[in-house]
């Protein structure tokens, strides 16, 4: 991916508002969704994730390189005063990603995403806090808690454990959308 070719768009952005959705329902609590970015950006988000800049371990990689991985100004400078490509694709995939690993919602082969039940075992480490927060199953993979529920202990072997929850919460806009497949699938 030429990131060159980005650089006349990125700096005509330097001092530009972004707008963001938001909701206000009837309960009164005003929650803030997620930026409504114009087609240049999105294009250049949607091509960087599928190139070889993109840097799925960015976290380590940063660390690595004793550079605390985190989205500031001095941390950024700090990365492009180093001239080093891959530290550049890592800042950019820690800026493009987000605190929760840029978790996204996973579609089947018919292009839906499926809701699957999972309950507590003996041996679930962490505790789960809230809906939008990460759990890992017992295979490893992530996935995002849309509901909670009591189960009855007798009724428990009928869904499968779970590994961990994690600490991390998906976005508000992915947990906007996962509740709204819940209420179209229940």
């Amino acid at each position: 991916m030429d990131l060159n070719a980005y650089l006349p768009y990125f700096k005509s952005m330097i001092d530009r508002k972004i707008g963001w959705t938001i909701s206000n329902p009837e309960d009164g609590i005003v929650r803030v969704g997620y930026p409504l970015y114009d087609k240049p950006r999105l294009e250049f988000t949607r091509k960087f994730r599928a190139s070889a800049e993109y840097d799925p371990h960015y976290r380590k990689t940063l660390k690595a390189n004793r550079i605390k991985p985190r989205v500031d100004e001095a941390t950024i400078a700090q990365v492009l005063k180093s001239d080093d490509v891959s530290l550049i694709g890592a800042m950019i995939s820690l800026i493009e990603d987000d605190g929760n690993g840029g978790y996204r919602l996973h579609y089947d082969a018919n292009g839906q995403i499926r809701l699957h039940t999972w309950r507590t075992g003996k041996h679930t480490k962490g505790r789960f806090r809230r809906i939008g927060q990460l759990m890992l199953t017992e295979n490893g993979l992530m996935v995002m808690i849309v509901k909670s529920e009591p189960m009855a202990f007798k009724d428990r072997h009928s869904e499968v454990p779970l590994g961990r929850f994690l600490s991390a919460n998906v976005d508000s806009a992915t947990l906007a959308k996962g509740l709204a497949i819940l209420d179209q699938q229940s």
